[in-house]
Formats: C-alpha cells, sequence, structure tokens
C-alpha cells in the first residue's frame, strides 16, 4: 500500500537494465550505404586578378609615346647594343665561309694540278723534241731559249689560273687544267711541223716576213 501511494503521488520508477551476459556482443550501428554520385569538388576561390585600368592606344600616334623618357632612353640603347653585336656575328660568320670556300678551293686545285702536272710532262715532250728538229741553226742555244719561253708561259698560266680560282672567277678544275689546254695544241703543231720536216723557227724566214710585211705597208 505504501508503494502504491508513492506512484500515485506521481513518482517514476527507473526503466530496468537489461542483463549483460558474457557471450552477449553490444549492438551494431547501421551504416547509410554509400551512394555512387561524385560530389562536385568546390570551385578554387583565389584572390581576384588586380584591374588597371589603361589608356587606349588610339590616343597615341606611336607606341614609342607610350614609354616614358628614361624608359625610352635605355630601350633604345639596348636596341642599338643588340644590333651591333648581331651585326658582328653575321661579319664573323661571313668571313668564316669565305675562307671555308677558299679553302675548299685551294685543296681542289691542289688535288687536280698533281694530275695536270703529270699531263704537262708529256706535253713538253712533244714541244722539245721537235724544238731540235725544226731549228737547224743555232746549236743548241736557240731551242734552250725557246723551250725555256714555253716553261715561263707554263709557269704564269699556273699562277693566274690559281689566283682567278681562289677569287672564285674560274671554278677550280678547269683553272687547274688551262695550262695543259694551251700548251697541247702547241706540241701537236709542232710536232706535225717536225714530221713534215718544215722549216718553222729559222731567224731568216721571220726576218723575210717582216721585210715583206714592212714593204706592204709602204707601197699601200
Amino acid at each position: 500500500k505504501t508503494e502504491n501511494n508513492k506512484v500515485s503521488k506521481g513518482t517514476v520508477k527507473p526503466p530496468p537494465k537489461p542483463k549483460v551476459t558474457s557471450n552477449s556482443q553490444p549492438p551494431r550501428k547501421r551504416v547509410p550505404p554509400k551512394s555512387n554520385t561524385i560530389k562536385p569538388k568546390p570551385k578554387y576561390r583565389g584572390p581576384e586578378p588586380l584591374k588597371q585600368n589603361l589608356d587606349s592606344l588610339e590616343t597615341y600616334d606611336s607606341i614609342i609615346e607610350t614609354f616614358g623618357e628614361g624608359e625610352y632612353k635605355k630601350l633604345f640603347s639596348k636596341a642599338e647594343s643588340s644590333i651591333r653585336s648581331i651585326r658582328a656575328q653575321a661579319v664573323s660568320a661571313v668571313r668564316t665561309i669565305g675562307d671555308i670556300k677558299e679553302t675548299r678551293v685551294k685543296y681542289i686545285f691542289d688535288l687536280h694540278t698533281k694530275y695536270s702536272m703529270a699531263v704537262v710532262c708529256f706535253i713538253f715532250v712533244f714541244i722539245g723534241a721537235p724544238m731540235g728538229a725544226i731549228v737547224r741553226k743555232g746549236g743548241f742555244g736557240y731551242p734552250i731559249l725557246i723551250s725555256i719561253v714555253f716553261f715561263i708561259l707554263f709557269i704564269v698560266l699556273t699562277i693566274f689560273c690559281k689566283k682567278i680560282a681562289e677569287s672564285f672567277v674560274l671554278d677550280p678544275v678547269l683553272a687547274a687544267w688551262v695550262p695543259g689546254i694551251v700548251l697541247f695544241p702547241i706540241g701537236l703543231i709542232l710536232t706535225v711541223k717536225a714530221m713534215n720536216d718544215s722549216k718553222l723557227l729559222e731567224p731568216e724566214r721571220f726576218v723575210n716576213t717582216i721585210k715583206k710585211w714592212i714593204e706592204k705597208k709602204k707601197s699601200a
């Protein structure tokens, strides 16, 4: 009766505690299922770019007017220095190319000169041998003198052709063979004249030819 009186007066009994045994496990929490939808990444909100109000270029006559006086002078000095350096590089490159070309021409000329010298030796045989048969007066001195003239002609032609080849006027291959090309017809003509027993280089014949030419000029 006393307990019933207490309940009736407004007191509430606490709920009974569940009995925990050694084999019993604590209740598991329910995990919500993962959704397949990918959440969008939040957009990067960095500092906003600086905004600068610039004057329109239409108000200036040229771009140079947009620079200050100090900047204008600095830019011109930098431009002049860069132009000078580029010009110096171009000049050195042109000189280097010219030296390479000149060296190449020298090598080609020297290479073909070695072959042309061998051919010219045979040509001098066809020049010197007929001289002894054609020139019958004056002993050995007169033929040797004429042979020296032909040899000097060969040396002059060789030096001249080398110079014009190095000046890029004539091809170096052709320049190396020009002396032989010039002397070959002379040797051929002298050989033919010697085979025909021609009196070609006699001094009396030259003197008579000159006298006849002078007499024709006087009569005319």
